[in-house]
């Protein structure tokens, strides 16, 4: 993250920003962005007439000795089969956002967070990373049906701890904006229903969420389910 209101945009700054002359060095009002860097792999091998593979993905919230430091972590495992008449993709993931909580000491308010960035790494208030922010934990199990007509239908459920220290150092700039910040600790389930298809030429999706309990965040709270559909046209 680079720019924006109030910050610098010339070319030294850019420049500082892809060497990584960053986290403080000349000041923290003089650092030229928020940098983040994430590394992931995936292998997969066939499993008889199916296959099946498994995959990781680490995150480093700031830099230290020229590799990532303040890690976060994504893994998982996927794998098809072919059920009636249809193929299916399955899988089934954890991910951890509590910085160096998976292996060392947990840093909480520090994933996706800035000195500079107040409201972090979000954009109009949604998270640009992980779905469940900073400082969560969750697991997900979840299925694509993939028809013979092209339509494509996912089921996944989640089980989540979010904001796990009940900390936060989002500020709220725009009263305008719904920030989905958990506001304090909050544990659910997710349900998470979706079917996309073409339709007048183009493609068309639907969506439902489904949690057990109200979440709370740091712009109100939201309803226990929600719906959406949306039709893309290429040209």
């Amino acid at each position: 993250m680079i720019g924006g209101e109030g910050r610098p945009e010339d070319l030294g700054t850019l420049w500082d920003a892809i060497i990584g002359r960053d986290n403080g060095q000349e000041g923290q009002a003089n650092d030229p962005g928020n940098q983040l860097g994430s590394i992931d792999a995936r292998y997969g091998f066939g499993l008889g007439q199916q296959s099946l593979g498994v995959y990781g993905q680490m995150m480093g919230e700031d830099e230290a000795g020229a590799f990532p430091a303040r890690k976060s972590w994504l893994w998982g495992v996927d794998w098809t089969t072919q059920l009636i008449g249809a193929d299916q993709q399955w899988f089934l993931e954890y991910v951890n956002t509590l910085a160096d909580d998976f292996l060392g000491d947990p840093l909480p308010n520090v994933t996706y967070e800035h000195s500079q960035y107040r409201t972090g790494y979000r954009y109009l208030g949604r998270n640009m990373g992980s779905t469940f922010g900073g400082d969560a934990e969750a697991v997900t199990l979840g299925v694509f049906n993939f028809f013979d007509n092209g339509s494509v239908a996912r089921i996944k459920a989640s089980y989540m701890d979010l904001n796990q220290d009940g900390g936060n150092r989002v500020e709220v700039v725009d009263p305008d904006v719904f920030y989905y910040t958990a506001s304090g600790r909050q544990r659910a389930a997710l349900l998470d229903l979706g079917f996309g298809s073409r339709f007048l030429q183009g493609w068309l999706n639907l969506s439902m969420q489904i949690s057990d309990k109200k979440l709370v965040y740091l712009s109100g709270q939201k309803d226990q389910w929600s719906m959406g559909a949306d039709w893309t046209y290429r040209f």
